[in-house]
C-alpha cells in the first residue's frame, strides 16, 4: 500500500486549491482553443484565468482551516510553483497599471517582463521534481503537475524557435492549449485527491439509479437449491 502523502489529511484545502486551478484552467484552455466562439457574457471573466490558478496554488501552500498546507511539507516546492504561476498575472498588473508599455523592451520593467517567464519555468521544473522527489502529493496529481511542466517547456521550446513557418503552423495547431489542459488535469486530481471512496459511491448509486434490474446487489443469481 503506497505510503500517504503528507496532504492527504488536507481534503478542504486540496478541494478549494484544486476548484481554483481547475476553473482558472478551464477558463485559460477556453480562452486559447476558441474564444471568438464564447457567450459574450464570459468574455470578461478570461483575464482571470492566471489569477484564479495561482490562488488555487496559494490555497495549497497555506492550507485552510487549519489543514497542512504544503509550505509545511516543503517551503521550496511551494515557493517555485508560486513563482512558476506568477509571471502571467505580475505582467497583466503591470500592463493594468500603466508600468508596462509596448517599447518598454529596453527598460528594467520590460527585462523583467522578457525574463520572469524563463525563470518560471526553471522554478516550474524545480517545484515539480521536489514535489515527486518526496512525494508531498498524491501519485496523480504529481503526475499532472509534471505533464504541465513538461508542457510548459516543450511550448516555450517550440514557440522560440526562429522559423516563421512553424511558429505559424504552431498557433494553427493551437499548441498552446496544451499548458492550460494538464493544468486543468492537475487541478481536477487535486480536487479528487483523497475522495477516490467517495467517487466510487457516487458512480455507484448513479449506476443503481440508472439500471433497469435496480441495484446490482439485487440482480445476483439465485443458488441451484433455491426453488423456482
Amino acid at each position: 500500500m503506497p505510503e500517504p502523502s503528507p496532504m492527504s489529511g488536507s481534503h478542504r484545502t486540496t478541494l478549494v486549491g484544486g476548484s481554483l486551478v481547475a476553473v482558472g484552467s478551464a477558463l485559460g484552455l477556453a480562452d486559447a482553443l476558441s474564444p471568438a466562439v464564447l457567450p459574450p457574457a464570459l468574455a470578461p471573466f478570461l483575464v482571470l484565468a492566471p489569477f484564479l490558478v495561482l490562488a488555487g496554488l496559494v490555497v495549497l501552500v497555506a492550507g485552510l482551516g487549519g489543514e497542512r498546507g504544503l509550505a509545511r511539507a516543503s517551503a521550496g516546492a511551494s515557493c517555485a510553483l508560486l513563482v512558476a504561476a506568477s509571471p502571467r498575472v505580475v505582467a497583466d498588473l503591470l500592463l493594468w497599471s500603466g508600468g508596462a508599455r509596448v517599447g518598454d523592451g529596453a527598460t528594467g520593467v520590460g527585462l523583467a517582463l522578457v525574463a520572469a517567464p524563463l525563470v518560471a519555468l526553471a522554478a516550474g521544473v524545480v517545484g515539480a521534481a521536489i514535489v515527486v522527489r518526496r512525494r508531498l502529493l498524491g501519485a496523480w496529481a504529481s503526475r499532472a503537475l509534471v505533464a504541465t511542466v513538461a508542457c510548459q517547456v516543450l511550448v516555450a521550446g517550440l514557440t522560440r524557435v526562429p522559423v516563421l513557418e512553424l511558429q505559424l503552423a504552431l498557433l494553427d495547431a493551437r499548441v498552446h492549449a496544451l499548458v492550460p489542459a494538464t493544468s486543468l488535469l492537475f487541478g481536477l486530481t487535486l480536487l479528487l485527491q483523497g475522495r477516490a471512496r467517495d467517487v466510487r459511491r457516487v458512480v455507484d448509486r448513479w449506476r443503481d439509479s440508472t439500471s433497469v434490474t435496480g441495484p446490482a446487489s439485487s440482480t445476483r443469481p439465485r443458488g441451484r437449491g433455491t426453488a423456482s
